[in-house]
C-alpha cells in the first residue's frame, strides 16, 4: 500500500524525475530538516504531532521500524491534547506502517479505531481512509471480498470530495482487488484511471504502484510483452524516488511472471534480487519468505533440488 497522508501535499519536493541521486539526497535532505524543526518546536500540540506522522511517512520509504515508533509519538501527542483529528492522522499512518510490516491483526485495530472516530466526528476524510486501510488489510490475506467490500465504500466518498489524488487512490485499490477478484477487465479500468490522475499530478510513487498492477493484469492474460513493459516502468519510477521495498515488490511479480512462463533460471534471478533487496532494508519477514518461497517453486518446477538448497543456504 503507498503511503498517504493529509499533510503530503504541504510538504511536496519538487525534483527532476531523471535524477535519483539528487531524490535521494532531498529525500534524506527533508528527513533531516523535519528532524530538526521537531526537536526545536517546543509545545506538543496537533502541528507537532501532524510533524511526525509526516516524519514516519518519510522513514516508510527505507525504515519501518523508525516509521512505527515515530507514529506511536505522534498518536501518544493526539491521546494527551484529546484531538481527533490528530488521533485519525496517528491511527492511519500507523496502520500503513503496520500493514508493510505484516501486522494484519495491529493493523486492522488501527483501521477500525479511525473509522470509530471519523463517524463520530462526521468526517468523511477520515472515514474514506479508513475504509481504504481496513480494505488494503483484507487484500493482505487474501480475503478479496471483504477487501472490495470497504474500498467500494471509500470510492463514493472520495468521488463526491473532488480531489484528485483522493479518487485516484480508491481507483487503485479498487484494481487492485478486481484483479485479486480475477475480474481483469475492471482491473485495468480503474488502474489506468488512477495512474493517468497520479501521472498528471506528478505523485510518482502511486503511479508506479498502478504500473506494478498493470503488469500483474497482463500477466494473468499471458500478455507477457505488456506485463513486462509495466513491470519495467514501475521499477524505474521506483528507483528514481528511492522506494526500496517497492522496487523488492516489482521484482517479486517479474519473478512470478517468468515462473508462469516457464522461464526458471530469469525467475530466480528477480527473486534473488528480491531478497537482496530485502536484506539491505528493514523489512517484513513475511515478504522475505514469499521470496524465498519462489525460489523453491522454481527448483521445484525444475526438479533441481540440490539448486534449491544451494540457494536457499545462499540467502539464509
Amino acid at each position: 500500500m503507498i503511503k498517504k497522508s493529509i499533510y503530503s501535499r504541504s510538504f511536496i519536493i519538487t525534483v527532476s524525475f531523471l535524477f535519483s541521486s539528487q531524490i535521494m539526497y532531498a529525500q534524506q535532505k527533508v528527513v533531516d530538516s523535519l528532524l530538526n524543526v521537531i526537536k526545536a518546536y517546543p509545545k506538543e500540540d496537533s502541528t507537532k504531532a501532524g510533524l511526525l506522522v509526516e516524519l514516519s511517512m518519510d522513514y516508510q520509504a527505507n525504515n519501518l521500524k523508525a516509521a512505527e515508533s515515530t507514529a506511536l509519538q505522534a498518536l501518544d501527542i493526539a491521546e494527551k491534547i484529546n484531538d481527533n483529528n490528530s488521533r485519525c492522522a496517528g491511527l492511519s499512518q500507523l496502520g500503513s506502517v503496520y500493514s508493510w510490516e505484516r501486522l494484519t491483526t495491529k493493523a486492522l485495530d488501527a483501521y477500525f479505531h479511525e473509522k470509530e472516530l471519523a463517524e463520530k466526528m462526521k468526517n468523511e476524510y477520515w472515514l474514506q481512509d479508513a475504509y481504504l486501510g481496513i480494505g488494503y488489510v483484507y487484500e493482505l490475506e487474501n480475503d478479496w471480498n471483504k477487501a472490495i467490500s470497504y474500498t467500494l465504500k471509500a470510492v463514493p466518498i472520495a468521488e463526491a470530495s473532488g480531489d484528485a489524488f483522493e479518487k485516484a487512490f480508491a481507483y487503485n485499490h479498487l484494481g487492485s482487488q478486481y484483479l485479486g477478484l480475477k475480474d481483469n477487465t475492471k482491473a485495468e479500468f480503474y488502474l489506468r484511471k488512477a495512474g493517468d490522475i497520479f501521472k498528471q499530478n506528478d505523485n510518482w510513487d502511486q503511479y508506479g504502484d498502478c504500473e506494478l498492477n498493470l503488469g500483474k493484469v497482463f500477466t494473468v492474460r499471458s500478455n507477457y510483452d505488456s506485463a513486462k513493459l509495466h513491470f519495467e516502468i514501475a521499477i524505474k519510477t521506483f528507483l528514481n524516488i528511492d522506494e526500496p521495498y517497492q522496487v523488492a515488490d516489482v521484482c517479486q511479480a517479474v519473478g512470478d511472471m517468468y515462473v508462469q512462463m516457464g522461464l526458471y533460471e530469469k525467475a530466480a534471478e528477480y527473486y534473488e534480487r528480491t531478497i537482496q533487496n530485502y536484506k539491505e532494508n528493514d523489512i517484513a519477514e513475511a515478504d522475505y519468505a514469499l521470496a524465498r518461497m519462489g525460489l523453491g517453486v522454481v527448483a521445484l518446477s525444475e526438479k533441481k533440488y540440490d539448486t534449491y538448497r544451494h540457494r536457499h543456504e545462499r540467502t539464509g
